[in-house]
């Protein structure tokens, strides 16, 4: 009796488990049911389309008796949002007999497999990037812009000039008034672009007005006393100078500059004048001759001052030093100086 109720206990106990057992597969079944949703597609890309993919599962069932696993395979269908991509580049197999077209050293588009067959690389779309290409603007050179002439300057001036020299003394007694000339000059310039930024040669043409006053000294009758007679000698010169300009800054912009050279010039006149003629006749032949020609060396600085894209206003000083005498019959030389002030337009 008591083996029977032992037996009996048995039994429902095993049929509880393999009861337990059996809805727990059941629960694997419906878990593993379920609808699998891709991650929303990048909005860049081409509109989603749905894929329907097979899905088999490997699910499991146990007993009570030794553990088997037992594989059951159950088809489930899953939705899957698969993008649409640039599609790559394919291989396509040629089966043509005609012989192929030998490619060119560095192309790599004709391929030939082992069997004979040409693969011919085709791309079947070209990605287009939406890469922008920005072109900036290369760097303004601080060097020379490569225009042979720069610029043209309009210089009038005003020119204070004497003569100096061994016999400075004799021609210009102490009782001249003014051993000084002070006349108007002109001056038509332009720099002359060689390669640098800052060194320019300065030519052009110039009319110059120079002189200087002189005096005689005349006897007063009897008993020593003497007068002075004061002259005045008003010389005209063209002439064409030749000048290394130095610029701290290039000739765009406002800058300071000096500059030093020589200038060959051409007496073109000459006008002497005198405050008493009763003594001679013509006092003016005692200068003997006047040499027409003279080489005036110099040097000035002076400030370029930016006014727009295509004027500029020039102020400049300068001094000169003539060394060919003026008159045969006196050892006197031109010197003086020059203040300018102009205006320049850019080219």
């Amino acid at each position: 009796m008591k083996y029977g109720y032992i037996l009996v206990l048995a039994t429902v106990s095993l049929l509880a488990f393999n009861a337990f057992g059996e809805s727990e597969m059941d629960s694997e079944i419906n878990d593993l049911q379920v609808r699998i949703i891709h991650v929303k597609p990048d909005t860049k890309l081409k509109r989603a389309r749905p894929v329907q993919q097979e899905v088999s599962p490997k699910i499991y069932s146990y007993s009570a008796r030794t553990p088997v696993k037992t594989a059951v395979t159950k088809p489930i269908r899953a939705n899957f949002y698969k993008p649409s991509v640039i599609s790559r580049p394919t291989y396509v197999a040629s089966t043509s007999t005609v012989a192929p077209i030998a490619p060119a050293a560095n192309d790599t588009r004709h391929q030939v497999d082992a069997n004979g067959n040409t693969n011919n690389f085709q791309a079947a779309e070209k990605y287009q990037g939406n890469e922008e290409t920005v072109v900036s603007p290369a760097p303004k050179s601080s060097g020379s812009s490569g225009q042979f002439v720069r610029r043209i300057e309009l210089l009038p001036e005003f020119t204070m000039s004497s003569f100096d020299g061994g016999d400075s003394s004799t021609l210009q007694p102490s009782g001249v008034s003014n051993i000084y000339n002070t006349a108007p000059s002109v001056s038509l310039l332009s720099d002359i672009d060689f390669g640098n930024a800052q060194f320019f040669i300065e030519s052009g043409f110039t009319l110059s007005q120079m002189g200087a006053g002189t005096g005689l000294v005349n006897s007063n009758g009897f008993g020593g006393n003497f007068t002075t007679t004061s002259e005045k000698e008003a010389l005209t010169y063209i002439g064409v100078p030749l000048n290394l300009k130095f610029r701290l800054r290039d000739q765009d912009t406002s800058s300071f500059f000096i500059k030093a050279g020589g200038t060959p010039v051409y007496m073109i006149s000459h006008n002497y004048s005198t405050s008493n003629t009763s003594v001679y006749i013509n006092p003016e032949q005692r200068f003997g001759a006047y040499n027409t020609f003279d080489l005036l060396l110099g040097g000035g600085v002076g400030y370029d001052f930016r006014i727009s894209k295509d004027f500029h206003a020039i102020a400049d000083i300068s001094a000169f030093q003539g060394l060919f005498p003026v008159l045969t019959n006196y050892s006197v030389f031109n010197y003086g100086v020059n203040l300018g002030l102009g205006i320049a337009y850019m080219l």
